[in-house]
C-alpha cells in the first residue's frame, strides 16, 4: 500500500512538472518571430463580372495565370495556427476604365482566426499583378438539344424548354464571333415524367465544330432543360343514351366512328381516364335513321394523335 503512494505521489509531481514545462515553452515561444513560406497562391480577380463588365472591358487570358509565392514572418504560436494553403491573394479591379496592360497592387487575404496586424510579409515574389485588359463583345446564341436513350414503352417526349432561352457569351469580338450554339446532351432513358436537369454545355462554330476557348466567358453555368414526358394511350369513344318507357336501348343498333382514337398527354391527367364520352341521344326523339356528328373534346393539355376532330 505504502508503495502505491509513493508511486501515484511520483506521477502526479512529474505530470506537474511537465505542464509546467510546456506553459514555460509556449509562453517563451510568444515572443519568438519564424518565418514560413506560402507557394504558388493564385490571383483571384474582383470585378471581373461586373464592374468591369459594365464598362465594355474584360481581363485576357494569361492575366488569371498569374500566382504570388510570399515569405511570412509571425510569432511561432501564430505561425502554427496559421494554414499557409488558405491563404488567398486578391486584386480589385474596380480602378480599371481602359485597355492595355496594366500594373495592379493585391491584397494579401489570411486565413479566418489569422489578423494581418499579427504577420508580415518579409518577401514576395512580385510586388503588383499585370493584367491584359481588352474590349468586350456580347452575343446570343441558340442552345440546342441531344437526347440520348430510349423512353419506356408507351411514352412520348414533347418539347424541350431551355432556361435561359439564349446564351449570353462575351469576349473579344474575333473569339465570339465564330460561335454558332450551345449544345447541352439530355439523357431521357425509361424517363416516365416530364425531365427538368442543370446541364453543362459546350459551344460550336458554324461548322458544328467543338470550341474551347478560356477567352469566351459565358454568363450562365448551367442551362436548365425541361422535356414534358407524355403517356400514350388508346381511348374508346362513348355516347350516352337517354331511356324512356317505350324507348329502350336494347331496340337500337348503333356504330360509332372511329370507334376509339389515340392521345396524348400529361401521365397524371390520363391515368384515370378510361374512355371519352362525346354526348347524350335521347331515344325518345331518335330517328329511324340518323347520324350524328360531334366535336372531340379532349382533357386539358392533351393531343389527338390519330388525327379527325369529329
Amino acid at each position: 500500500m505504502m508503495e502505491n503512494k509513493k508511486s501515484k505521489a511520483v506521477l502526479i509531481v512529474i505530470s506537474a512538472l511537465v505542464a509546467f514545462g510546456v506553459w514555460l515553452f509556449v509562453d517563451s515561444a510568444k515572443g519568438i518571430k519564424v518565418t514560413t513560406y506560402a507557394n504558388d497562391i493564385p490571383v483571384e480577380f474582383v470585378g471581373e463580372n461586373t464592374i468591369l463588365a459594365d464598362r465594355g472591358l474584360m481581363l485576357l487570358t494569361g492575366s488569371t495565370d498569374t500566382t504570388v509565392t510570399l515569405r511570412l514572418r509571425a510569432e511561432r504560436t501564430v505561425i502554427a495556427r496559421m494554414d499557409t494553403k488558405k491563404i488567398r491573394i486578391r486584386v480589385d479591379l474596380s480602378s480599371v476604365t481602359a485597355v492595355g496592360k496594366q500594373s495592379l497592387g493585391y491584397r494579401v487575404i489570411y486565413p479566418e482566426g489569422i489578423s494581418s496586424n499579427e504577420v508580415t510579409v518579409e518577401y514576395a515574389s512580385t510586388t503588383s499583378i499585370t493584367v491584359n485588359i481588352g474590349e468586350l463583345y456580347k452575343k446570343s446564341v441558340e442552345i440546342r438539344c441531344e437526347r440520348t436513350g430510349n423512353l419506356a414503352d408507351g411514352y412520348l417526349a414533347g418539347e424541350v424548354s431551355f432556361a435561359p432561352e439564349t446564351l449570353e457569351i462575351r469576349g473579344q469580338q474575333a473569339d465570339i464571333e465564330r460561335i454558332s450554339y450551345a449544345k447541352v446532351v439530355l439523357d431521357i432513358d425509361n424517363a416516365t415524367e416530364t425531365v427538368v436537369k442543370n446541364l453543362p454545355f459546350a459551344l460550336y462554330d458554324y461548322n458544328d465544330q467543338l470550341v474551347e476557348d478560356e477567352d469566351i466567358h459565358a454568363m450562365s453555368d448551367f442551362i436548365q432543360v425541361t422535356v414534358p414526358i407524355e403517356v400514350i394511350k388508346e381511348l374508346p369513344l362513348n355516347v350516352s343514351f337517354e331511356e324512356s318507357p317505350g324507348s329502350s336501348l336494347s331496340n337500337v343498333n348503333y356504330s360509332i366512328t372511329p370507334e376509339s382514337i389515340t392521345v396524348s398527354g400529361n401521365p397524371s391527367i390520363l391515368e384515370s381516364v378510361d374512355s371519352l364520352l362525346l354526348g347524350s341521344i335521347s331515344l325518345a326523339e331518335l330517328d329511324n335513321s340518323a347520324t350524328y356528328h360531334y366535336t372531340i373534346t379532349l382533357p386539358d393539355g392533351c393531343a389527338n394523335l390519330s388525327g379527325g376532330s369529329t
